[in-house]
């Protein structure tokens, strides 16, 4: 969860948006989070094989929480926080062009 909010608060900051209302920043940050985690979920799928993606499966299934997933997906994809900053920081990329 901590990191989650480190995140928002980097967007905030590096997209510019701390002139918006807070509802709006709120607003803003569901979305864009929500799209980071279909991306970093997209990107970990296709690097997981399919007895880890099985075991994911069964770890969502049986509610596992964020660090314990995290944990998982750490433990079975090489360079897996590598990844997620790339994909962080090519939507924070897309955001600023658009």
């Amino acid at each position: 969860m901590n990191n989650q909010n480190n995140l928002q608060q980097k967007l905030i900051s590096e997209l510019g948006l701390e002139g918006l209302s807070q509802e709006k920043q709120e607003e803003l940050l569901t979305q864009m989070t929500e799209a980071l985690i279909q991306r970093i979920l997209m990107r970990a799928m296709e690097k997981l094989n399919e007895a880890d993606r099985e075991q994911y499966g069964e770890l969502i299934d049986r509610g596992a929480d964020q660090d314990e997933i995290d944990n998982f997906l750490e433990s079975n994809i090489p360079d897996y926080g590598k990844m997620v900053e790339t994909i962080v920081s090519e939507f924070k990329e897309e955001m600023k062009q658009t």
